[in-house]
């Protein structure tokens, strides 16, 4: 008696066969394809050589923008006007010491949008949450540790208190402790790091996420971003004068000593913020 074979037998891809390494040929394909995607032909293409000042502001700009966006001065300004919509969330003033963490990869996301590149406004956004989520904490722990006691802190919760542990979290898991800190105490702030995270997942980690939103999303991150970069500061205006918790200036006195010694507690004035 024999035993009984399968009509169908497994195929098994070996990469080391012969019939492996085959390159297939095919004929009659065609793709829309664009030449040279990286390149700057004012600078790049050897007839216009290395001369700079053969390159115009028009090259420049057709170079920035998007392949698939206009490159016009006038369209430029026009998609920068349609993010420009923060409203009471502006960010009027930002100390020194948050500046290249938090607000000029901000202005360079919107910047990006206006240039048509809503992947670097998403990207950048996304950094931006993480760095405000940080400030946060830091904040408040430099805060706690200042006025408080460590065992005030639920116990569960002591061991981000100590080292970068806080720190070497995903953003989800960050975002998670800070709300369960109630460190998140305005309305929605939570959701605007949830959008933001989601919104950065979806269109930087999933090859298959579709792009015929991109400008909607990129725009809606932004703003989300404004505001959760204006909360982590803490800014307000008491008295005529521009104001930041109390934790912000304990970090600033801990961080930039320097520069916390120019501004009275926890105030700055907004006249020199227009200089």
């Amino acid at each position: 008696m024999t035993d009984e074979q399968p009509d169908d037998k497994e195929v098994v891809y070996d990469p080391t066969t012969e019939e492996a390494t085959k390159i297939p040929q095919y004929d009659g394909i065609v793709v829309e394809g664009f030449i040279n995607p990286l390149a700057f032909f004012a600078v790049d293409e050897p007839w216009k050589g290395v001369d700079a000042k053969k390159v115009t502001e028009e090259d420049l700009l057709d170079f920035l923008c998007q392949p698939d966006t206009k490159a016009t001065l006038d369209a430029i300004v026009a998609r920068y006007r349609d993010v420009s919509k923060e409203g009471g969330n502006r960010i009027f003033v930002a100390p020194t010491s948050l500046l290249n963490k938090l607000v000029w990869p901000l202005r360079n996301a919107k910047g990006s949008y206006a240039l048509g590149n809503y992947f670097g406004t998403i990207a950048l956004c996304g950094m931006v949450a993480e760095m405000a989520a940080l400030l946060i904490f830091e904040a408040r722990s430099v805060y706690i540790q200042k006025h408080f006691s460590t065992k005030l802190i639920p116990p569960e919760f002591r061991k981000y208190f100590k080292g970068d542990t806080f720190e070497r979290e995903g953003q989800q898991k960050r975002v998670q402790v800070l709300n369960k800190l109630r460190l998140l105490n305005e309305p929605q702030i939570k959701d605007k790091f949830d959008l933001v995270r989601d919104v950065r997942r979806r269109y930087l980690h999933l090859l298959s996420h579709p792009t015929d939103r991109i400008e909607a999303d990129a725009a809606k991150v932004f703003l989300a971003t404004v505001e959760i970069v204006r909360y982590a500061m803490g800014l307000d205006i008491r008295n005529g004068k521009v104001a930041f918790r109390p934790e912000i200036f304990a970090w600033m006195e801990a961080n930039a000593p320097a520069e916390s010694k120019t501004m009275s507690h926890s105030t700055l004035d907004p006249a020199k913020a227009e200089e």
